[in-house]
């Protein structure tokens, strides 16, 4: 199985609890032998999950977007090569590149899990806005 992991840039949770709180959640359903997916980001921004991947020796593919301007086909690929995603987000919806993968994912049939994130509470999201 390939998943895709997304999320809000560390930078926009208030709480370094809360990335503890993901690092638990993956601890707990990461299976052995999945293929992670991330979208990349070439400023690194959102290392907390490539982080966690690496500590845990997790084999990863990265999709960094082809120029400044090829975020929205970076998103669409991410979406396209995996057959479930997880999508973490802070709730602030200027300029999400994790909320554009939600949407995108919507309309492809694929399992999505979604879950808002504010400090150090998680919880997983029926309706996504």
């Amino acid at each position: 199985m390939k998943l895709a992991i997304v999320g809000s840039r560390r930078t926009k949770f208030t709480d370094p609890k809360a990335i503890e709180t993901i690092y638990k959640f993956f601890d707990e359903n990461l299976k052995p032998g999945t293929e992670v997916i991330l979208a990349g980001c070439p400023m690194t921004r959102d290392s907390w999950i490539r982080d966690y991947l690496i500590s845990h020796q997790i084999k990863f593919e990265e999709f960094n977007p082809p120029g400044p301007l090829g975020i929205s086909s970076r998103n669409r690929r991410v979406v396209e090569e995996s057959d479930e995603l997880w999508a973490f987000w802070t709730g602030e919806v200027s300029g999400s590149g994790t909320m554009d993968i939600v949407h995108i994912s919507q309309g492809s049939g694929k399992s999505l899990r979604f879950f808002a994130v504010k400090d150090d509470k998680m919880e997983e999201e029926k309706t996504i806005p």
